[in-house]
Formats: structure tokens, sequence, C-alpha cells
């Protein structure tokens, strides 16, 4: 239950420090929500896991899918999805 706290608390500063620096809100209230919901159901030593598979897929899809419309938005939550289902499968299965 703390982890999910900790983790949304810290989302919620990067969503608001971002805001303050560019005037723009990149982070979504669903974005956090999910994440805090998700560390909920897993191991919190695996939060690093959970933060660093979501940022590094949406990163390469980013960088590699994306690379014609630079213009679109790109939405967390399916990756937050993947960081995810990556750390129950770790957990589950290892």
């Amino acid at each position: 239950m703390f982890s999910g706290i900790a983790l949304a608390s810290m989302l919620m500063l990067i969503r608001f420090g971002h805001s303050t620096l560019t005037g723009r809100i990149g982070l979504g209230l669903g974005d956090v929500k999910m994440a805090g919901a998700g560390a909920v159901w897993i191991n919190p030593m695996l939060l690093p896991f959970f933060v660093f598979a979501a940022s590094s897929a949406g990163l390469a899809h980013a960088v590699f899918i994306t690379k014609s419309d630079r213009g679109v938005r790109l939405a967390f939550a399916p990756f937050l999805a993947c960081g995810l289902f990556s750390c129950w499968m770790t957990e589950h299965y290892l």
C-alpha cells in the first residue's frame, strides 16, 4: 500500500515540476493513478524495474516507431501496463 502511495506521490511531483517548467502537462492524472495502483500489486522491490520497463518501452516507441509523427501526443498508460505485466511475470515465474 505504501509503495503505491510513494510511487504516485513521486509521479505527481514529476508532473507538477514538468508543468511548472514547461507550462504543459506531460503526465496525465490517469497515468499517475495507474502507476500507483500497479505498485500496490507488485513487490516493492520491483518498483525500480516497473518504472524502468515502462519508461524504456515508451522511449523506444517514441524513438523508433513514431519517427514520422513528431507532433503526436503519446499515452503512457500502455507502457505502464507493459511494465506492470513484466514485473508480474518476473515476480510469479522467477
